[in-house]
């Protein structure tokens, strides 16, 4: 091929793909690699743990702030996509395919933090690519620290559920061995299927130290590392995705969180048809302050679980501590588990939301994953699991009940201060507008 041939092809490609009056295939490139830069950083936020409200929030501000004219964006769980128009009229659109999700929350907040450098300084391509590849690779500390956390995690809710100190201990060590397998075969398998062999694997872990003589409780053992396993992050963003419009994004991660807890019930279903073993259901009560110092272990481990920044530990676990002692004041009143739970979800969320303000953090799921657990119904969960396999109706729809109402309770307390804060909002956005009206 000659060159004028060469040229020939570079000026119809150039005209194909640039509108009448546009500039050049140069200028065309450039708003490309701005784009995907905004769809990397929204990439990073969904896989991260971030909601798709903000992903598509932080692709608007970017693609605004380096002049588009108008900009749409469409996120779920699995796909984002993203258009934008500048003033010259000329205008590119990508998609990027999210294959895989992982809560990091500090590779979530330095996804936030990079999403600011790009607004207010609007570097080059090459320093973007720069950034976002070492917001990709950051890690708050250690591997080492992050098995560490799945052996708190578990350890602090196995005592949380009424477990002894053996227990916590057995609980924690499985949690420890658990997180070190799941990378390991996640190269080989899917979420779902990971999550079943997990769950079975676990569940046998369990029983082996029954069968080596040691004096514990499989079920209190189960229950910690159930605790581990639950999606807290799908119920928590499916819950206000979808009570905040979004209601194809919300759904998903509903349906999501769903197939998840039946991934664990079938992997637990598993364990106990090899192992046959009877729960225990003694009834105890927990002195209040091992029931606060193990909620503040349990949210501790979650925070490592999930990579939260070092700095945010501190008011992790004060709320926690905080949560924990509401729990056990709103049980002296009488009021039930919904009302319990209700009431503790409006307090977790409006902390969150506080706390994210004051520390002037974009996102309040670095506060609001690891408290929230505390709510989670992994003891529940774990009796109707059992009472599925040995077909005692009775006990199963009862647990299937208190297990309900504590879903309702988060459910419905996320969802007052998601409504209270946007209706404040509405009412101070008109009341402003109509200031200026009258001026």
């Amino acid at each position: 091929m000659n060159q004028k041939s060469k040229e020939s092809i570079l000026r119809g490609a150039q005209e194909r793909i640039s509108p009448p009056g546009s500039t050049s295939l140069t200028e065309y490139r450039e708003l490309m690699g701005i784009l995907r830069s905004a769809l990397d950083i929204a990439e990073g936020i969904l896989v991260n743990g971030g909601e798709t409200s903000d992903a598509e929030a932080m692709v608007i501000r970017i693609c605004k702030a380096y002049g588009a004219e108008e900009v749409n964006v469409w996120a779920i769980i699995s796909v984002v996509q993203g258009t934008m128009r500048m003033p010259s009229g000329l205008e590119v659109s990508l998609s990027k395919r999210i294959y895989d999700s992982n809560i990091n929350l500090f590779r979530l907040q330095r996804m936030n933090e990079i999403a600011e450098t790009y607004i207010q300084d609007k570097p080059d391509e090459k320093q973007r690519r720069a950034l976002y590849e070492a917001a990709c690779q950051a890690e708050p500390f250690p591997r080492a620290v992050f098995l560490m956390g799945g052996l708190i995690c578990t350890f602090g809710w196995c005592l949380y559920f009424d477990g002894s100190l053996l227990d916590a201990l057995c609980s924690g060590l499985i949690g420890f061995i658990l997180l070190f397998c799941k990378d390991h075969i996640l190269q080989y398998f899917n979420n779902m299927a990971t999550t079943i062999l997990l769950s079975a694997f676990s569940g046998m872990l369990a029983a082996i130290f029954l069968k080596l003589g040691f004096v514990v409780s499989y079920s209190f053992i189960a229950i910690g590392i159930i605790m581990l396993l639950i999606p807290t992050l799908q119920v928590a963003n499916g819950i206000r995705e979808l009570f905040g419009g979004d209601i194809v994004c919300g759904t998903l991660r509903i349906l999501q969180a769903m197939l998840t807890t039946s991934a664990i019930a079938l992997g637990f279903m598993i364990a106990m048809l090899v192992f046959k073993f009877a729960p225990n259901e003694t009834a105890m009560v927990t002195p209040v302050p091992k029931l606060v110092l193990s909620a503040g272990i349990g949210v501790l481990g979650y925070a490592i679980v999930f990579k939260a920044s070092l700095e945010r530990f501190v008011p992790i676990i004060l709320g926690g501590l905080a949560t924990a002692g509401l729990w056990v004041f709103l049980q002296q009143t009488g009021m039930g588990v919904i009302a319990n739970t209700y009431w503790c979800s409006i307090f977790i969320t409006g902390y969150a939301m506080i706390f994210s303000k004051i520390v002037k953090d974009s996102n309040t799921n670095t506060y609001l994953l690891p408290i929230l657990t505390i709510l989670l119904p992994g003891k529940y969960f774990y009796y109707s699991t059992y009472y599925i396999v040995i077909f005692d109706q009775q006990r199963f729809w009862s647990n299937v009940s208190l297990m309900s109402e504590m879903i309702f309770g988060i459910v419905f307390g996320i969802i007052t201060v998601n409504l209270t804060v946007h209706f404040i909002l509405e009412f101070l956005e008109r009341r402003r507008k109509r200031d200026i009206l009258k001026k």
